[in-house]
């Protein structure tokens, strides 16, 4: 008999404010799923936002690449709700094409 998992809804990424260089805002402690990417435009021009998912001991790359510049309007919000997985160590990272204008937040869950 295999044993029961535990699968624990979770805010993966709090609303955090992007930078120009990819940085790590996620590291999946077990297997975790992503249910969800809200990316906002909180500036009055368009910027651009890319996301990976990284497996573990990888960098971001055009093989990780889930979201790759995309532009979003001043002032407008972007939903992914495409079903991802993440395995053990494996992280979110993004970029923005400007510092501390683009937010992103991530909701999924973790299994034990």
């Amino acid at each position: 008999m295999a044993p029961a998992l535990s699968v624990t809804p979770k805010n993966l990424v709090p609303g955090t404010l992007l930078g120009t260089g990819a940085a790590v805002l996620y590291t999946a402690p077990s297997k975790a799923t992503v249910h969800s990417l809200t990316i906002v435009n909180n500036d009055t021009v368009s910027h651009t936002a890319t996301v990976y998912l990284v497996p573990s001991a990888g960098s971001p790359g055009a093989a990780n690449v889930i979201i790759k510049a995309v532009s979003i309007d001043a002032g407008q919000t972007l939903i992914d709700d495409t079903l991802r997985v993440l395995e053990t160590g494996g992280t979110i990272q993004a970029l923005a094409s400007v510092a501390s204008q683009v937010n992103l937040r991530a909701d999924g869950s973790e299994v034990a």
